[in-house]
């Protein structure tokens, strides 16, 4: 009797051990993958005056455009104004925006840096473009057209998707402690 029950636990506790086993090693590899930050944000641009889709334009603000980054979840835009180096927009936008209206004075040169964020972090240097915000005599008297400023919505971080190799691995080590338990119990 005693041997009976020894060769029907003895797989059990064979199969129990390889899974958390496997676990373990999968675990480890998964932890050990590495994070990698997103690219550098490329056509950083400044547009004075900021004009909306019906050609009003708004003499007041410049608008800081650029071009959309891989495995971005946000982008941070940061607009100073280069005389005084007063930071006059600086704010975390969601990625599916591409754009950012900020306040200028008439006359000064702003500077726009843009930097792609994931779980991982920034990426290295950012994108950045300068602009004398400036426009000829015969323009000043244009009044400027007031804008809503837009609300940002923050978007949770995903982390990246696992691959399935993880549970192949897990499987394949559980596996064979299932099959040694089981010649184990025939024996």
């Amino acid at each position: 009797m005693r041997q009976f029950i020894f060769r029907l636990i003895l797989p059990v506790l064979i199969f129990i051990i390889g899974v958390s086993i496997a676990s373990i090693f999968s675990l480890a590899r998964v932890s050990a993958q590495a994070c990698t930050t997103p690219a550098q944000v490329p056509n950083v641009i400044i547009s004075y005056p900021a004009c909306d889709a019906n050609n009003l334009c708004n003499f007041t603000q410049a608008t800081c455009t650029w071009g959309a980054v891989s495995g971005a979840a946000t982008y941070s835009v940061k607009s100073t104004e280069v005389e005084t180096s007063t930071i006059v927009y600086n704010q975390s936008v969601a990625a599916t925006l591409f754009t950012a209206t900020f306040p200028i004075t008439q006359g000064k040169t702003y500077k726009c840096e843009v930097s792609a964020v994931n779980s991982c972090g920034t990426a290295g240097p950012a994108g950045t473009h300068s602009l004398l915000c400036q426009v000829d005599a015969a323009v000043t008297t244009t009044p400027a057209i007031p804008q809503a400023t837009p609300t940002l919505v923050a978007k949770p971080v995903v982390p990246p998707p696992s691959g399935s190799s993880l549970w192949i691995t897990t499987t394949g080590i559980a596996l064979v402690f299932l099959i040694a338990g089981t010649l184990l119990f025939v024996i």
